[in-house]
């Protein structure tokens, strides 16, 4: 692989790194260090470009960072740290992983390497530990995010960004104390420009209002006491950076100083969730439910009315921590995607498809498999198909009409709570007697073959059951099918054939649900003439054995073709047609013509 990125790249590698980087080109004792750093530069440059979120840019970027992995095993602080980045802005990557939980882990690692390179780091310090800290907050890691920002030196805790980070962190945990003090420092260090939403977009504009609020939200007795000129500095910012601490209840209006006098008339009409405080258009879904809840014919109708024919997104921010775990999507007033992310962790666990506002199609995913539901729309909540896939297995459930149900969402749809991100717990017996077919998928992890079985069911127990074996997914060649016959819902007989005809090569004789007896017809002629059964009973003319399991067929009743009878051994590879009665399928129940 490294020649081959060599032959690619050489040309162009060289005429950049004596272009751009003489002095330690020239000087390096490392050619390989040399050349990683270039390509390092290439994907820094790229990530950070105004076009950083383009996909060619992307993928650029990715290229460029694969190239200079080649020459830097294992990859340094650098390159944990671009592939981070790369993890986060790549949304066309489809994983079962978490991107954020993947880059936060590479995020930790690039922060503990303390590792003297050959060259200056790409990325300082600080960008590593900004976006680290903007996972952290996203994941909820608040212990984790307080105790490496305690432990960084005081140079590095005085980025008022980090201190944010901490401030917040320590409010989560209950450490008023902590916050407030770091709040106040994070105020008296920040300057004009500091921007806080290299965080998250959702984290105030203005640094200094935003540590004020912190600090009020802390308790801070000088923060509080001092309120009033800290509104006079700043009388919108400051009411726009507390709006998240009093939405979510962490800062108590009347007992924080003079406050409710300070805060606008539509602040504490929206406190006591007046919907008219909106003036329009408003995408905080959490608030939303709750001004619907507050009046249960007033506030429904209000906010029912404000999304009639909207067009756009809201976002549920329950918490209001700065990260939505939900969002909804409308055409025209029409509900038309639900997406919830409980845990933050981009990763969404339930993904919603609406037709005519009710449930079509959903799709739930947990850490060992995806759950999709797909609803027979004219009679929802009946389902049409089940299917759940878990690594290289892929189960599919076809329901008869209206023969089982579940309601993801009641009558008030959207507006309930977000669905709990646990799977939905089901009656195992209505579930499989509304089952028709069930078809189950699986790929051969030693080679490229897979295989398909398809079982029909009828009150919850099987029929009949096909499978099919195939060389590989692409072609469609197929290797053999087998298919099998059930009784009471246990096997009755088997037939296999290896040409993917009705050419029926070998037969399966069950008893009480376990194989006894096998035919083999190897000239798919329909009269198979090779049979071992392991039931001691006469079994058609012949009745032959392996009584020990040794590999010989133990012959009981051996007729010859001239009518004699002998016992004798023989192997089974050894015995031929001219030793054996030949016998018809149609001899052997349930396979009469």
């Amino acid at each position: 692989m490294k020649s081959a990125v060599m032959a690619r790249s050489l040309f162009a590698a060289l005429t950049i790194i004596f272009m751009t980087v003489p002095v330690y080109a020239q000087n390096s004792e490392n050619p390989d260090a040399v050349i990683a750093r270039v390509w390092l530069e290439r994907a820094s440059g790229l990530l950070n470009s105004e076009n950083h979120k383009s996909q060619m840019t992307l993928n650029q970027a990715a290229d460029a960072l694969d190239i200079a992995l080649e020459y830097q095993n294992p990859p340094g602080r650098d390159a944990l740290y671009l592939k981070a980045k790369l993890l986060i802005l790549d949304k066309s990557a489809i994983s079962m992983e978490s991107p954020a939980r993947q880059a936060y882990a590479l995020l930790a690692a690039s922060l503990e390497d303390h590792s003297k390179g050959d060259f200056p780091d790409v990325t300082d310090f600080e960008n590593r530990a900004v976006l680290w800290s903007s996972l952290a907050l996203q994941l909820k890691d608040y212990r984790g995010l307080l105790d490496r920002y305690s432990s960084w030196p005081r140079g590095i805790r005085n980025s008022p960004v980090l201190m944010y980070a901490a401030s917040r962190a320590a409010l989560y945990l209950g450490l008023e104390n902590k916050s407030g003090e770091l709040a106040a420092e994070g105020e008296a260090l920040s300057v004009p420009g500091t921007d806080l939403q290299v965080l998250s977009p959702s984290f105030p504009s203005g640094a200094q209002p935003a540590f004020r609020a912190v600090a009020i939200a802390s308790g801070r007795p000088q923060s509080v006491s001092t309120l009033s000129a800290a509104w006079n500095r700043w009388p919108e910012s400051l009411e726009a950076a507390l709006r998240p601490w009093l939405l979510s209840g962490t800062i108590d209006v009347a007992s924080t100083g003079n406050l409710a006098e300070l805060l606008s008339p539509e602040m504490i009409r929206l406190l006591k969730l007046d919907i008219d405080a909106l003036h329009g258009r408003n995408g905080d879904l959490a608030l939303l439910r709750r001004m619907r809840k507050s009046d249960s014919v007033l506030g429904k109708q209000k906010v029912d009315n404000l999304l009639s024919g909207f067009t756009g997104f809201l976002e549920s921010d329950a918490d209001y921590d700065g990260y939505p775990e939900e969002t909804v999507s409308f055409i025209n007033g029409r509900t038309e995607t639900r997406v919830i992310d409980k845990d933050q962790d981009g990763l969404s666990e339930w993904y919603i498809t609406y037709e005519k506002n009710k449930p079509w199609r959903i799709q739930y995913l947990n850490s060992s498999g995806i759950l999709s539901l797909v609803y027979d729309e004219p009679n929802y909540p009946s389902l049409l198909l089940l299917t759940y896939r878990e690594g290289i297995v892929n189960v599919e459930l076809s329901f008869n009409p209206g023969a089982f149900s579940w309601e993801a969402e009641g009558e008030q749809g959207f507006w309930l709570e977000p669905i709990k991100p646990v799977a939905p717990e089901w009656d195992a017996e209505k579930l499989w007697s509304g089952t028709r077919t069930v078809t189950y998928t699986a790929e051969n992890p030693d080679n490229s073959s897979f295989g398909v079985s398809e079982t029909v069911l009828a009150d919850g127990y099987p029929l009949r059951a096909i499978e099919k074996v195939y060389s590989d997914k692409e072609s469609q060649n197929l290797l053999w099918i087998r298919e099998i016959l059930y009784e009471d819902g246990v096997p009755a007989a088997g037939r296999r054939s290896f040409q993917g005809n009705n050419l029926w090569e070998l037969y399966e004789r069950y008893e009480n649900g376990l194989m006894v007896g096998l035919a083999w017809d190897p000239g798919m002629t329909g009269t198979p003439v090779y049979l071992k059964d392991w039931a001691l009973e006469r079994y058609l003319e012949t009745q032959i054995w392996d009584l020990d399991s040794d590999g010989w067929i133990d012959v009981r009743r051996f007729l010859m073709p001239n009518g004699d009878v002998k016992v004798k051994k023989l192997l089974v590879t050894e015995a031929g047609s001219e030793d054996l009665l030949p016998w018809n399928a149609a001899d052997w129940p349930p396979w009469e013509q």
